[in-house]
């Protein structure tokens, strides 16, 4: 961004209006674009599956959660009319763009660029496509998104259990609009933001595919794919997880608190983002160091357990366990993430219904797993700590790019920085 484009974006964020542009109800806006209602620019379909269907009809159908980030997860079979919700009726086409008008706040929006035939929406969302003369889809889609669609969507959003906005309100959504050409050009930049980021996940999941085949290869004998890394070939011995920690007990208010999660294990509850509910009386709250490993003792049968990299207290819901000589804790953080161990948490969890299962430190001391010699356990937790961290890496990378992008709507959408179009 050059030193002239800076200046100007200053202005407009400072509400003043800079030469070529002009202030409008939306806001500052390039003269040569205009303010439209989404009505004029677009138009609401208003096809629909008739009560009188041939029951035996397929179609894809597409509900709310079906729709995620302005992508559609298509189901993997066709439903029969006869068997879908009643609520499944609007009619979709390739480069339409789907818009909830059910719980705005979700953004389920999506631009439909696949070419399958008999897609089929529920009525929670509005069926929108361009007017070729005046808009592009992909401009509209990208407008969605946008600051100033977000704040028109919560001023118009009525109901508690199911907030919605109604079709009424989605014409009336104010757009600013450039020319086609520029249109075209916003939607390009924009697709290869997605395009890139779409890459990123893709690798993500590649990697999280690694190490879970990396975890079945390296922790669990009884796997198709075990195998000794290369130095070692000992067998592993059955042991007690009772021989292997012991619980510690220790309480000391004046510590840090800390949180236990499914993902990042051991974090400092600052980092958590939901209201702290803990007591303001610690005294019975739990020690944990680092190298000792916690887990939710209601909630290990899910897996919600983790290796502590730092010190401080957790709640009493929590178990903290201090490793024994011999033992690497983090080889067992990451054999407490194995499913086939979840299962076993869960199998030996006491209580009537999940929400009351519990598994303590008595049961869980007695539970009895296969474990290499030391060594070998620094060796394997060291292999899965390489796969963990590129994960991290990347998902800060991705991170990152949806931040640019949404800086990029942000400028874009408004014209505060202008395209080259020549």
């Amino acid at each position: 961004m050059n030193i002239e484009v800076k200046e100007r974006v200053s202005q407009i964020n400072k509400g003043k209006v800079p030469q070529g542009y002009k202030k409008t109800k939306l806001g500052i806006i390039p003269d040569d674009w205009s303010l439209e209602k989404l009505g004029s620019i677009a138009t609401i379909s208003k096809k629909q599956l008739s009560e009188n269907t041939d029951s035996n009809y397929k179609f894809y159908y597409i509900d709310i959660s079906c729709v995620e980030a302005g992508k559609i997860k298509y189901t993997e079979k066709p439903i029969l009319f006869k068997n879908a919700p009643s609520r499944a009726r609007r009619k979709v086409n390739i480069n339409d763009i789907i818009m909830s008008t059910v719980r705005p706040n979700l953004k389920a929006f999506a631009y439909v660029s696949d070419e399958r035939k008999n897609l089929i929406c529920s009525t929670g969302f509005s069926v929108l496509s361009e007017k070729k003369e005046i808009s592009l889809g992909k401009y509209i889609f990208y407008n969605l998104f946008s600051y100033q669609s977000e704040k028109y969507y919560f001023a118009c959003v009525v109901g508690s259990n199911y907030p919605a906005i109604n079709n009424n309100d989605v014409r009336k959504l104010p757009v600013p609009i450039p020319p086609l050409i520029e249109q075209q050009k916003i939607a390009e930049i924009l697709s290869t933001c997605d395009k890139v980021i779409e890459l990123k996940e893709k690798l993500i999941e590649q990697k999280k595919l690694q190490k879970k085949y990396l975890m079945q290869a390296f922790l669990d004998p009884k796997s198709q794919n075990f195998r000794h890394l290369p130095g070692f070939d000992k067998d592993w011995v059955e042991i007690k997880l009772g021989e292997c920690f012991t619980e510690r007990r220790e309480n000391n208010c004046t510590l840090r608190l800390l949180s236990i999660t499914s993902e990042k294990g051991v974090i400092d509850r600052t980092e958590i983002e939901h209201k702290d509910n803990s007591n303001e009386d610690k005294s019975k709250y739990k020690v944990i160091l680092k190298g000792d490993i916690g887990y939710n003792t209601m909630r290990m049968w899910q897996g919600v357990s983790g290796v502590s990299s730092l010190t401080g207290i957790v709640s009493p819901a929590y178990t903290v366990c201090k490793p024994k000589e011999a033992i690497y804790p983090e080889f067992f953080g990451y054999l407490f993430k194995l499913q086939n161990v979840i299962n076993v948490f869960h199998r030996y969890s006491q209580g009537l219904v999940n929400d009351t299962l519990g598994l303590k430190y008595a049961p869980f001391s007695k539970l009895k797993f296969y474990i290499p010699e030391y060594k070998e356990q620094k060796t394997i937790a060291n292999i899965l700590s390489v796969a963990n961290k590129e994960i991290n890496l990347l998902e800060k990378e991705l991170k990152q790019q949806k931040l640019k992008k949404k800086a990029l709507m942000q400028l874009l959408l408004t014209g505060k920085v202008r395209v080259n179009v020549s």
